[in-house]
């Protein structure tokens, strides 16, 4: 798992060790999806940050007619949906769903902010992709 996240951008310049250990600190969990799961629904409260370990997903939205239309695909390392985890709005814009076995890691939002307070190079690149 520590491999797999040193390379998503939320935790570039950390070290595997400093990752782990900051982990090791905080409460999270790992699933698993099977290919065609739902991982999030289109309205749900985003609470967690679900970051992929392997695998990958799709979001996918209904318009006004009714449509299904699918938005964008996310292969491991990514996180899913990571901005809107904070704000007044914090619910999934897209139902997400594994295009194939997948497995995720989820930090729910205390863990988040815990880690914000915890690691200073973590904050900043979570801050440079709000802003991106």
């Amino acid at each position: 798992m520590i491999p797999t996240l040193v390379n998503n951008p939320l935790f570039r310049g950390i070290t595997p060790e400093k990752l782990l250990a900051d982990l090791e600190e905080i409460s999270f969990h790992t699933r698993s999806y099977k290919k065609g799961e739902i991982l999030a629904r289109q309205g749900d409260v985003c609470n967690r940050l679900v970051i992929l370990t392997k695998g990958s997903v799709r979001g996918e939205m209904i318009d006004y007619s009714g449509r299904l239309i699918k938005v964008e695909d996310i292969t491991a390392p990514r996180a899913i949906a990571p901005l809107f985890l904070f704000g007044e709005q914090n619910r999934y814009p897209v139902e997400v769903t594994a295009n194939e076995p997948t497995e995720v890691i989820e930090l729910p939002k205390p863990s988040v902010l815990s880690l914000f307070r915890k690691n200073e190079q973590f904050l900043e690149n979570y801050m440079n992709l709000s802003a991106n």
